[in-house]
């Protein structure tokens, strides 16, 4: 085991902070971001290695996951250009529904 996944954060939002880009701003590499479930109104640009996940289990919805439905990121009428969500190298989204590209 490396001393990165050691030393490795789990930062809460909005338990420690209210928007899910400003845990990502504060997170550094390996670490993991939590997200309660609710509707998020903000695009998203990831950073390099860093882990974003809905809050829960993997228990099944109507459609996937159940707190993948209902942990959504809307970022329409947020000004800016794009995918909701800017993945970045080694990054990953795990249990999101983007409303954004339900709706283009």
């Amino acid at each position: 085991m490396s001393s990165r996944s050691i030393s490795a954060k789990e930062i809460r939002v909005p338990e420690n902070y209210k928007t899910i880009q400003a845990a990502i701003d504060a997170a550094e590499t390996d670490d993991n971001v939590y997200v309660a479930a609710g509707t998020y109104h903000e695009r998203l640009r990831l950073k390099d290695r860093v882990t974003l996940r809905s809050e829960g289990d993997d228990q099944k919805g109507k459609l996937g996951l159940k707190r993948a439905e209902v942990t959504i990121i809307d970022g329409r009428g947020v000004q800016g250009e794009g995918p909701g969500v800017a993945m970045a190298e080694g990054s990953t989204l795990d249990g999101f529904t983007d409303r954004l590209q339900m709706v283009e």
